[in-house]
């Protein structure tokens, strides 16, 4: 259980920040851009770097 929370947590916290951020940016293609790459490349890393962490302390 800990281990699904922390990998939803992880997920969706930073996308949602960057998410938060590239809105705010003027550019609407900049905002475009901003917002899918940094949404899927950090949910990606993020997401298997707190599985791999929680699953050796698990």
């Amino acid at each position: 259980l800990s281990c699904l929370i922390l990998c939803l947590i992880c997920s969706i916290l930073p996308c949602l920040i960057l998410r938060l951020i590239c809105w705010i940016l003027p550019c609407l293609i900049l905002r475009l851009v901003c917002w899918i790459l940094s949404c899927l490349m950090v949910r990606l890393i993020c997401w298997i770097l707190s599985c791999l962490m929680v699953r050796l302390i698990c």
